[in-house]
């Protein structure tokens, strides 16, 4: 994946070019909206958070030219963003539908949507820490490496994160 060209974006920003919104929304759009979705599990909540993502980003972009690591601090923000929004809804709220169709794609075998389900209520049963490493790593193909850096946290904690989740969705999803 690629990694903002940081010092454009920054030149652009002291100019005060919006294309310094369009380009971090070219590199990082795809794989942030992705993260959103894959914590709220919702189509309709991803796209709010997204566009106040990027209001905001509009609003404070002069901060990003302290960001030492840019990434991390955006997706730091569409993470604090996606808790609030998590935090405003009713506990028992998933939207089963709206994930079954960002994670299915149109090249695999017909699914089986009872299955897909119990899959997607064991995801979202994880610690948000877990579900959002899991939803890099499998839904963006990130590395961990990429992962750590955008998430601002060690190499080991993301690889351990993946790890425990893996076993508690396995663990899960073959109770008998």
């Amino acid at each position: 994946m690629d990694e903002l060209p940081v010092q454009r974006i920054k030149d652009l920003i002291r100019q005060d070019d919006p294309a310094a919104l369009d380009l971090i929304y070219d590199i990082l759009g795809q794989r942030l909206y992705h993260y959103v979705l894959g914590m709220l599990g919702s189509v309709p909540e991803a796209q709010d958070v997204m566009q106040e993502l990027f209001i905001r980003l509009a609003k404070k972009r002069r901060q990003l030219l302290e960001a030492e690591n840019m990434t991390g601090y955006i997706f730091a923000m569409v993470r604090n963003m996606s808790r609030d929004a998590l935090s405003k809804r009713p506990q028992e709220t998933l939207n089963i539908d709206d994930y079954l169709n960002i994670l299915a794609s149109d090249e695999t075998q017909p699914e089986q949507p009872e299955n897909s389900a119990e899959a997607l209520r064991a995801l979202l049963s994880l610690p948000l820490e877990q579900r959002e490493v899991v939803n890099m790593k499998c839904l963006e193909g990130m590395t961990f490496e990429e992962i750590a850096r955008s998430l601002n946290i060690s190499l080991n904690t993301a690889a351990s994160r993946y790890r425990y989740a893996i076993e508690k969705l396995y663990r899960k999803l073959t109770r008998g």
